[in-house]
């Protein structure tokens, strides 16, 4: 696992850099359990979609840090499923829902990160 990620599986959301890889983007996407957060696929996917529709459409979202998570999830669980390697496009919409991400999670209050934190926890048991 990249440090920074093991950073931000901490807490330390300011661990997030300003550019990252499909890759990277992926290893912050599978930290939350999308699915279990959501409620299963479909409700993954219309978050994903809606989020990735608003940055496609117009450059920025009102997306609240969690949907942009969830939608960072979703466009990896697309890729991944899909079989082949992400485009272009899905490369830069990945990055920059990272940078959102870091964004808006700086911007929450401590009882907001606590529960993002406490999300990833849950995933981290979930995988050990």
């Amino acid at each position: 696992m990249i440090g920074w990620v093991e950073k931000l599986r901490n807490g330390d959301f300011a661990a997030i850099p300003w550019r990252v890889s499909f890759e990277e983007a992926s290893e912050v996407a599978l930290l939350i359990d999308g699915y279990g957060v959501c409620g299963g696929v479909e409700a993954v996917m219309g978050i994903t979609n809606s989020v990735l529709g608003d940055l496609r459409s117009m450059g920025r979202t009102r997306a609240s840090p969690l949907d942009l998570w969830v939608a960072l999830f979703g466009l990896q669980r697309a890729v991944r499923f899909g079989g082949y390697p992400p485009t272009d496009d899905e490369e830069f919409l990945a990055e920059r829902l990272v940078t959102l991400l870091r964004l808006g999670l700086a911007a929450m209050s401590p009882k907001q990160c606590a529960g993002i934190a406490a999300l990833m926890r849950r995933q981290g048991e979930l995988l050990s």
